[in-house]
């Protein structure tokens, strides 16, 4: 669609979010900036289990409302106090966050049919976390049949769209894609002007040196990721004669039993891996560059999209909890994908280590394809898809 239709109409967004990390902060600010789309944004102050805690929201236009949650036999329950807040004859789409036991999201759905205010859902799509259990199925029923009586579903991936149709007929033509990335040029620009000085810099800073071969592990630090098997990695692979060190980028659950972990190690292993705790989307890309391969022996999420950004190839194992962003990696071509064992992963990386030129190809190809399909424009035009179907369908949009 092109942003110049929108220009015709006054669009009054509400997008809701449990939370909102700092790799999201972009995409509502690009959202903001679309012609003619007036958006109100409502966000969590607290994250339930599994998600990731709040970003710096400073200087992000927002409401910051209550997030009550029960967690009861492994199921979380939300509240969200949007109703409150939300007048649905105010907006002609209403953007929640998915999920079968928010429950203030029915309340809101249901205001918002008495009012004719459309109203979607920003979702993975293919929800690779759920169970294969009788709960399990009967909340994916469930979920099926609240799509239904949305007016759209916007997910992350092509793969999450293909599944929504293929699942529930009735979604067709309903559903949009806006991929979930980052603004890779904007990351492609800013590694090409880190300079090798620099990166000397930082290796120094770490107690690294140029020769080594650094691997980089960038995410919230949790069970599912199985960061232990980096230590493992860097344990065998110095052992083998490799010069292989680490840095753990990010904080979370895991962390001091990480911490515990490495106590446990060598003096030659502990010195040879860092933990740099949390730090910004943009400190991410200075450190990424100064490192050979991204890592992530776990689920998967956006490092893939700001490896690739980078440059950097990126190893991963087989898992059922990767998020949507996992299908951009082509095994053996921008990355590798191993078994999932500790072994296998240990192996991949090893493969690389003694392939500079593979890691160096590897690494371009991430990098070609970022740059050519995962762009944040490629992620404005699915929205902006979803808020012409809003307009045509003649549900809400007000002429300016």
């Amino acid at each position: 669609m092109k942003s110049a239709e929108l220009e015709k109409y006054s669009f009054r967004l509400a997008f809701v979010q449990l939370g909102c990390p700092s790799y999201k902060r972009e995409m509502f600010e690009n959202i903001a900036a679309l012609p003619s789309v007036n958006i109100n944004l409502f966000i969590g102050d607290r994250h339930p289990s599994g998600h990731a805690p709040n970003g710096d929201l400073s200087g992000l236009k927002h409401l910051l409302i209550r997030n009550f949650i029960l967690k009861i036999f492994g199921l979380q329950f939300v509240w969200q106090s949007i109703n409150k807040h939300i007048n649905p004859r105010n907006y002609d789409l209403i953007i929640l966050p998915e999920g079968v036991l928010y429950f203030s999201n029915y309340l809101l759905m249901l205001r918002a049919f008495f009012a004719g205010t459309a109203v979607g859902f920003y979702s993975h799509g293919f929800n690779h976390q759920r169970k294969e259990s009788i709960l399990g199925q009967l909340l994916e029923v469930v979920r099926r049949l609240v799509h239904r009586r949305a007016a759209l579903v916007i997910t992350y991936s092509q793969t999450g769209a293909d599944f929504i149709v293929r699942s529930n007929p009735a979604m067709a033509g309903r559903v949009f894609v806006a991929l979930n990335t980052l603004d890779v040029n904007s990351i492609h620009e800013t590694a090409l002007s880190i300079s090798r000085n620099e990166i000397l810099k930082m290796r120094t800073s770490w107690g690294f040196s140029l020769n080594d071969v650094v691997l980089a592990f960038v995410g919230r630090i949790s069970n599912e990721k199985n960061p232990q098997f980096v230590i493992s990695a860097v344990r065998e692979l110095r052992h083998e004669g490799f010069s292989v060190r680490a840095l753990f980028i990010g904080d979370g659950p895991a962390l001091q039993e990480l911490r515990s972990c490495l106590l446990g190690e060598s003096e030659d292993v502990q010195s040879s891996i860092k933990l740099l705790g949390r730090v910004s989307v943009s400190e991410v890309t200075p450190i990424l560059k100064a490192s050979d391969i991204s890592v992530m022996p776990g689920m998967t999420g956006l490092a893939i999209v700001h490896s690739f950004a980078v440059g950097v190839p990126y190893v991963t194992i087989e898992s059922p909890l990767h998020s949507p962003e996992i299908e951009y990696l082509i095994s053996n071509v921008n990355g590798i994908i191993t078994k999932n064992s500790n072994q296998s992963f240990i192996d991949g990386i090893r493969t690389l280590i003694k392939n500079p030129e593979l890691r160096t190809k590897m690494g371009a190809s991430g990098n070609l394809y970022a740059l050519a399909n995962l762009g944040i424009n490629k992620q404005m035009s699915g929205f902006e898809e979803a808020f012409k179907y809003v307009i045509n369908s003649k549900k809400c949009a007000t002429p300016a």
